[in-house]
């Protein structure tokens, strides 16, 4: 008897630690509309868990981030909120009958739309030889952005950089985005 009991200890040492552990849980995975875990500020998100083999048919599914419920209880996917701009870890749970549990988490990054304001520039050389002064439409914005420049809605061939000289009236707008890939309009600018 005396001899079986290192081996017993032995044992009883390796899988203490499982037993100790429960069921841990089996793994998932959550995918996103589109494919990107990265998104700009406001535009729609929905991410999809899918558990792995391993569990009976799924009785109860979270979604959490930073602590706090999802708005989607009991399934497996939900529409994630991208008005504030931040890193969110989503985390997913589901359960079945018997009490196993899946879990997986997400990294989402929710990018902010480019800042900017565009100017009208009318120069001092202008002012002094025309009545009325041709404008200078620039964009200024601290980081390197891509442009494209509208007129009546239409897109200006060639008209891509920060600055765009007007030589007929309209309604003038630029669309601009960020090295992140997040795009926006500017308002409108009328020249007569």
């Amino acid at each position: 008897m005396k001899k079986n009991l290192p081996l017993f200890s032995f044992f009883l040492l390796l899988w203490l630690p499982l037993i100790l552990a429960g069921n841990p849980p089996l793994p998932c995975r959550i995918s996103v509309t589109g494919g990107e875990s990265g998104i700009c500020q406001g535009q729609p998100l929905v991410l999809i868990a899918k558990v792995d083999d391993g569990l009976s048919e799924l009785k109860r599914h979270q979604w959490e981030t930073d602590g706090m419920l999802l708005s989607a209880p009991d399934q497996s996917f939900v529409k994630f909120d991208t008005e504030q701009a931040g890193v969110f870890l989503v985390k997913y749970f589901a359960w079945d009958e018997e009490g196993k549990q899946a879990q997986c988490a997400l990294s989402i990054e929710v990018k902010n739309p480019p800042e900017f304001e565009i100017v009208e520039n009318f120069g001092l050389f202008q002012r002094i030889l025309f009545k009325k002064p041709k404008l200078l439409i620039q964009i200024n914005s601290l980081e390197s952005h891509t442009f494209q420049w509208f007129l009546n809605g239409e897109p200006i061939i060639g008209a891509t950089g920060p600055e765009f000289k007007p030589s007929t009236g309209g309604k003038y707008h630029a669309r601009v985005t960020s090295p992140q890939g997040c795009s926006t309009f500017s308002k409108e600018k009328v020249i007569e």
